[in-house]
């Protein structure tokens, strides 16, 4: 009967014990800039290996729960990526610097953003400066004649009618032909 008591009592602080070295703490802190300091919101949190992770707010403030040796890494579209390993500290404020070679990786597109590799055609991009002074009704008739390989054909002869748009030949034997038009990061139909 004692053996059982003490193997019992052995056992129990064992586990105390791995408990104990297995604590999780809360760390907050701010992400700022190293260049001029300015929070930086939307940085991504995570930490190494896990699927647990966090974003910063506004104000480049986070708050996640970690274990003591885990590795958070912070990561930041133009920003160079950095590790932290936790240690007894509950705050960890961190400064990012700037990486420009990062965003040479990157291409923004009209609906979102992609890497440079996974491009596979031709990215056009008209700027409103050369539109604002052309008097026409419609924005699609002020493209004709800018982008090349856009070709924009009055099919209709009523006034304020939609005209068809088709970039270099039809693009789909079974789908819609039509492109895809994005107004100010808005998708709109081509036929407003």
């Amino acid at each position: 009967m004692k053996l059982k008591i003490k193997s019992t009592l052995i056992i129990f602080v064992l586990m105390c014990f791995s408990l104990n070295a297995q604590e999780v703490v809360n760390i907050k802190g701010q992400v700022v800039s190293a260049t001029d300091g300015m929070a930086v919101p939307g940085v991504n949190i995570i930490i190494v290996n896990t699927t647990k992770g966090t974003t910063t707010d506004f104000d480049g403030n986070y708050q996640i729960q970690a274990s003591k040796g885990d590795v958070l890494q912070f990561s930041y579209l133009g920003f160079g990526t950095k590790l932290i390993t936790v240690g007894d500290q509950t705050t960890i404020n961190v400064s990012l610097t700037e990486d420009a070679s990062v965003l040479d990786e990157i291409v923004v597109i009209g609906y979102g953003t992609q890497k440079k590799s996974h491009t596979t055609g031709s990215i056009s991009k008209v700027v409103n400066d050369d539109l604002g002074q052309i008097a026409v009704s419609r924005v699609d008739d002020a493209l004709v004649g800018q982008v090349s390989g856009v070709n924009i054909q009055a099919t209709d002869g009523e006034a304020g009618a939609a005209p068809t748009i088709t970039i270099r030949g039809v693009g789909s034997m079974a789908g819609d032909s039509t492109p895809l038009v994005v107004v100010d990061g808005v998708i709109v139909d081509p036929d407003f």
